[in-house]
C-alpha cells in the first residue's frame, strides 16, 4: 500500500504536482464558512481534506478503504480530481501519511498525534 503525501492548506499547487507525478496527496484545510445546505456535518467548522489522485480507480479504492460509503469524485478527469474527506475517513487517511516527506509539522498539532 502506497503512503500518502501530506500538504497544508497553502500548498495546493504542490499537492496537485504530487498527484500529477503519480502520487496520492492529502491536502488539509479548515472549513471556512457558514453551514451550507447539503454539506455533511463532519465538514462544518472542522478540518477536512482533498484526497488528490490522477488515477480515478485508485482514488475510489482508497476512499472506500477509508470508509466512505457514498463516493463523489469532484472534477473527475481533470488535474483537480479529488474526493473530500472528513471525520473518521480523514483520521484513517492521516494514519497512512508518508511522514518522511513532512518537513515542518508545527502547523499540524492535531495530525502529529497519529504519527
Amino acid at each position: 500500500m502506497a503512503l500518502i503525501a501530506l500538504f497544508e492548506q497553502r500548498q495546493f499547487r504542490e499537492a496537485l504536482e504530487h498527484a500529477a507525478q503519480g502520487g496520492q496527496a492529502l491536502h488539509l484545510m479548515e472549513w471556512p464558512g457558514p453551514d451550507l445546505p447539503g454539506v455533511p456535518r463532519c465538514f462544518r467548522g472542522r478540518r477536512y481534506a482533498h484526497l488528490l489522485d490522477q488515477d480515478r480507480n485508485r482514488l475510489i479504492q482508497t476512499a472506500q478503504r477509508f470508509g466512505i460509503c457514498q463516493i463523489k469524485t469532484h472534477t473527475a478527469g481533470t488535474r483537480y480530481q479529488h474526493v473530500d474527506l472528513c471525520g473518521l475517513p480523514l483520521e484513517r487517511a492521516l494514519e497512512q501519511i508518508d511522514w518522511d516527506r513532512v518537513i515542518d509539522t508545527d502547523w499540524l498539532p492535531f495530525a502529529t498525534e497519529t504519527r
